[in-house]
């Protein structure tokens, strides 16, 4: 069967069909039908429907902005074949190949329409957002609890519950009554969104009695890193992804990277001039900087060295990452053994890294490091799907 036959047949067929997939071949089509059965379910903890999710969503560039409204998820899969066309013919000779590999992963294809994909790639790569559409099926589904540590205030209750070592949160009078530098963010705002940096005895008078707001003592890197952090830099912290591999469904390392903010920011985000460095999972070293990793228009840039700081990147460790991987491994089975993926945000401290939150719906960064993550993923997708809708 031809590629393209073998597309609309498959697409067709998950479209008509409430089977569960039997195997990955299937469960490629599933995905691409589920934004439109989910669009008018709650498949958040703050009450968001997956239509209002997406129409809410920052950062689509301009050709994506489309993807929010519903009939778009009925349209665009028959058209990813015509669309995928345009997108290859733009890598000249390499185009049939890459038009090939483009319907055998949409997902990466649609996150960054610029870039061209090799085979490990689209064979191993892990699924942001396949990862993220099973998460929104799951909670629309089953609104397990797990699924409330996305909330920030749950999950420092839970770890603190758990025995977990985590970024404790403190009350206005606690933090006006010690004094210092203290960070005020919101308990289910993504991104670093709304965070501030507040202090001084009136730190927190413009803040209103009642507002929804987390409380916590601002941090500093560990001393081991600052040879290649930038001056003044606002605290880095390490991502370490764990999703459930199959067929044991115990939490495993599936990749980590750490992000290194910029000099005089509050937050270490890329949208606030930030860079992610891939961490080697066996070594715990540090790969280049990458400006731009995750932005799907803009072009990925290389950065060997922090403005202003001592040394490159390459080659330096990670303090603490054996224990952090180990730390994030027991935090996915004490507070959400359930739930396929959770990135996490660790801080590390010299007392030790310590956890910051929790991300059930967690974007990612990988340059190399791809360890069958998308195959060892979709392998647990299925088992938990044979086991939660046919058991």
């Amino acid at each position: 069967m031809s590629p393209l036959r073998e597309f609309y047949v498959g697409l067709t067929r998950a479209f008509r069909s409430d089977d569960v997939p039997r195997d990955e071949d299937e469960l490629r089509f599933w995905f691409l039908v589920q934004p439109y059965r989910l669009w008018d379910r709650v498949c958040r903890i703050d009450g968001r429907t997956f239509g209002q999710y997406v129409a809410d969503f920052p950062d689509l560039p301009l050709p994506l902005r489309f993807l929010r409204y519903r009939s778009a998820f009925l349209v665009v899969p028959y058209l990813w074949p015509a669309l995928a066309l345009v997108l290859a013919a733009r890598h000249g000779l390499d185009a049939r190949r890459q038009w090939r590999l483009a319907l055998r992963r949409p997902d990466l294809y649609l996150a960054q329409p610029a870039k061209s994909f090799d085979e490990r790639a689209v064979d191993e790569a892990r699924s942001d957002v396949f990862d993220a559409i099973f998460a929104s099926f799951d909670h629309a589904r089953r609104r397990s609890s797990s699924y409330e540590i996305d909330d920030k205030r749950a999950f420092a209750e839970r770890a603190d519950r758990a025995g977990l070592p985590h970024v404790r949160n403190i009350s206005r009078q606690e933090a006006m009554r010690e004094g210092g530098e203290f960070i005020v963010k919101a308990p289910r705002v993504d991104k670093g969104e709304g965070i501030r940096l507040v202090s001084g005895e009136r730190a927190f008078a413009d803040l209103p009695p009642d507002a929804d707001v987390i409380i916590q003592r601002r941090l500093r890197n560990h001393p081991a890193l600052l040879p290649i952090l930038p001056p003044d830099p606002p605290l880095s912290t390490l991502r370490i992804l764990t999703t459930l591999d199959a067929p044991s469904l115990e939490p495993r390392l599936t990749l980590s990277f750490l992000r290194v903010g910029a000099s005089k920011k509050i937050v270490d985000n890329l949208s606030a001039g930030g860079l992610m460095l891939e961490v080697d999972p066996a070594t715990g070293a540090l790969d280049v900087g990458i400006e731009n990793a995750m932005a799907p228009r803009a072009r990925v840039v290389e950065v060997s060295q922090a403005p202003g700081a001592q040394a490159p990147f390459r080659g330096a460790r990670v303090p603490g990452f054996d224990e952090a991987a180990a730390l994030c491994r027991k935090a996915h089975w004490r507070l959400a053994p359930d739930v396929l993926c959770v990135g996490w945000d660790v801080a590390l401290t010299e007392e030790g890294p310590m956890l910051v939150e929790a991300n059930l719906y967690s974007g990612s960064f990988q340059k190399r490091h791809y360890d069958g993550a998308f195959h060892r993923t979709n392998r647990a997708i299925l088992a938990l799907l044979a086991d939660r809708l046919d058991g």
